[in-house]
């Protein structure tokens, strides 16, 4: 009876060792993926945008006063397991023309604001960032909504002007033939 349960106790001990192997592969995925899964990540983002994301898109422009506050917020994005994207917003930081969040593996892109009076696409901050994680990210400005591709290593406009806050401006065909 003893050998058994120490067989059972040595089975769970390995089986949980290798998912936390699994977990780490994982995390660490994101800092190896080649330029055509990041780019699948930026494609799938623009693609998945619905009434959800841009309902946070909305709050965070909101909370730093429809730009006019020199405070950024910031939307994380997530693709859920059922392949939708999960948009999450975070709490002010109130952090001026920055924001700060604990990185999670599990990110594929980051929206956030830049303030009316900044420049309105990606800053080299932003860059830098996109390029550490290999994921996508948005800016959102009264000119527009802006990309950084890390894969494409290119900044696009996604939507002009305040476009980004309409939902029904979010048509998927249209939008992929305007970022090529």
């Amino acid at each position: 009876m003893k050998a058994i349960r120490k067989a059972i106790a040595v089975f769970y001990v390995l089986a949980i060792w290798c998912a936390v192997a699994v977990l780490a592969q994982q995390a660490n995925q994101n800092e190896t993926q080649p330029a055509s899964i990041l780019a699948s990540n930026a494609e799938f983002i623009l693609t998945a945008i619905d009434e959800r994301a841009v309902a946070q898109f909305k709050h965070a422009w909101r909370s730093v006063g429809s730009g006019s506050d020199k405070i950024e917020a910031a939307v994380l994005l997530y693709r859920k397991i059922d392949g939708s994207l999960e948009p999450t917003l975070l709490p002010l930081t109130f952090e001026i023309d920055r924001f700060g969040f604990r990185w999670n593996a599990a990110i594929i892109g980051v929206v956030h604001s830049h303030p009316n009076c900044d420049d309105f696409r990606p800053s080299h901050q932003d860059l830098q960032l996109s390029r550490r994680f290999n994921v996508p990210i948005f800016t959102i400005t009264s000119r527009g909504m802006y990309m950084y591709d890390p894969g494409k290593r290119k900044i696009s406009r996604v939507q002009p002007n305040l476009d980004w806050l309409d939902y029904s401006k979010w048509n998927s065909d249209s939008h992929l033939a305007m970022r090529k």
